[in-house]
């Protein structure tokens, strides 16, 4: 039975080591996530400016046309009616309901309509508005829903009835057909509402005073709002007006933008930033993985090991520092394991099993453990050998870690591939030594030049 052991200090501090030196991004990878934030960032930056530029246009809308509008005693419509408004896009509503005046109507923004008088169904009639200007108005059913037709302040009765009755006969008998009326079909003196049976403002232009639902806070509250249609997209602009004689709010005018273009744009370059960034994504877990794989060997059990035998990824030591033959300790016996470790180093990276032996026996490292005061010393000593004879960079990438098999102790050093080449240094001698199917060679400098530089120049690209 094969049982992993809790890892100690040494092993954590080696595992940290381990993972940190494989998240290192290369600078490819930190250029493609700057230039993606960038892109970003850009995104953001220009929709901010373009909406803030359709604010500051809406804001001057609402701006002129309440000084149009308004005066010491509330609304002028007389003025504004007369005024040459450069804007186009506006809906006026007074505090009570009332509707002012609609030019580029948009659906959704007035509440229902209270329905006219049923008299006003049978022949035109004169209304005059809560704000003193007359109207001669007429309406007509449709099959689910009314259109109602008015003529501002009224030149002469019969002329004014003649003209109403020759265009709402062009709405028919059809709400769906009264919609799609264009209004260039209707006299220019003539101003349109349309409602549907459940009293809903379906389309309207101009100033008939109907009355629609009192105005709630939201209406009264300055804010900006985006409207999504089934054919547009809509930034709107509430302005809440109040009288200069009593300082009280007397209606609501909201301008708006169609702002469907730059949307779409925002959007397509929405797509491009998210496309680009999952690429990059992408590409960096592709890097990671090839760069897990490429410095990291096969990480084998103790049973699959002696399954495997030894091979270019597996060694096996009897010991590490305890010589069998003496039965003493021998200290140059662990120079066996480093020139081990380095081989693997060198090559593709490997484990090296110690208290295996070469017949695949199990007897462990208790031997070993017995000249040292506990395991965690034997464990630091292996640490400190390894960074005396073989570099630091190479000791802080080895994890180590201990497996019972069989009631014995077996310790595994992992050797991940390293980036840069790995010498044996002792006694001012270094010597390079590379993994070569199931065994260790030393290489002489000239075969070891050539290695180094075919094959450490291409990891370092």
């Amino acid at each position: 039975m094969e049982l992993k052991t809790k890892s100690d200090p040494l092993q954590v501090r080696l595992l940290y080591s381990k993972i940190s030196e494989l998240f290192q991004i290369p600078t490819l990878l930190i250029i493609v996530i700057f230039f993606i934030c960038v892109g970003f960032i850009q995104y953001y930056f220009v929709q901010y400016q373009l909406y803030k530029n359709v604010e500051n246009e809406l804001q001057n809308a609402a701006n002129k046309i309440t000084y149009e509008l308004t005066g010491a005693n509330g609304w002028e419509t007389e003025n504004f009616r007369h005024s040459m408004n450069d804007y186009s896009n506006w809906h006026i509503i007074d505090t009570s309901g009332i509707i002012i005046d609609i030019e580029g109507f948009i659906p959704n923004i007035v509440g229902k309509i209270t329905p006219p008088a049923e008299k006003v169904f049978q022949q035109p009639q004169t209304v005059t508005s809560a704000f003193r200007e007359n109207w001669r108005v007429l309406a007509r059913h449709l099959d689910s829903g009314y259109v109602i037709l008015g003529i501002r302040q009224p030149s002469g009765q019969n002329n004014d009835d003649s003209l109403l009755y020759s265009n709402i006969s062009i709405f028919g008998t059809s709400l769906q057909r009264a919609l799609k009326v264009p209004m260039v079909k209707i006299d220019e003196n003539i101003e349109t509402a349309i409602i549907s049976s459940h009293n809903n403002l379906l389309f309207m232009w101009g100033g008939i005073p109907l009355k629609s639902q009192i105005l709630t806070s939201e209406y009264q509250t300055p804010h900006y709002q985006k409207l999504v249609t089934q054919k547009d997209v809509n930034y709107l602009f509430f302005k809440p007006v109040i009288s200069l004689n009593n300082n009280k709010p007397i209606g609501v005018i909201i301008v708006y933008k169609n702002i469907s273009d730059i949307q779409s744009a925002l959007n397509n370059q929405f797509y491009v930033d998210l496309i680009l960034f999952i690429i990059a994504i992408i590409f960096i877990l592709i890097l990671f993985a090839k760069s897990f794989k490429k410095y990291n060997p096969p990480n084998y059990t103790i049973v699959q090991a002696i399954a495997e035998g030894e091979n270019e990824h597996i060694e096996f030591k009897e010991t590490y520092i305890w010589n069998v033959n003496t039965k003493n300790k021998d200290s140059n016996l662990r120079f066996e394991v480093m020139k081990a470790i380095a081989g693997f180093s060198n090559k593709d990276g490997g484990q090296v099993f110690i208290g295996i032996k070469d017949d695949l026996k199990v007897p462990g490292i208790e031997r070993d453990l017995q000249c040292f005061s506990s395991r965690d010393s034997f464990g630091l000593n292996i640490v400190d050998t390894i960074s005396e004879y073989l570099g630091r960079s190479i000791m802080t990438g080895c994890y180590i870690s201990y497996s019972e098999h069989n009631g014995k102790t077996v310790c595994i050093i992992k050797v991940p591939k390293s980036k840069e080449p790995v010498y044996f240094r002792y006694k001012e001698k270094q010597t390079f030594f590379l993994r070569i199917q199931n065994t260790t060679k030393d290489f002489e400098i000239g075969l070891a030049v050539k290695y180094i530089n075919k094959h450490f120049r291409r990891i370092a690209s």
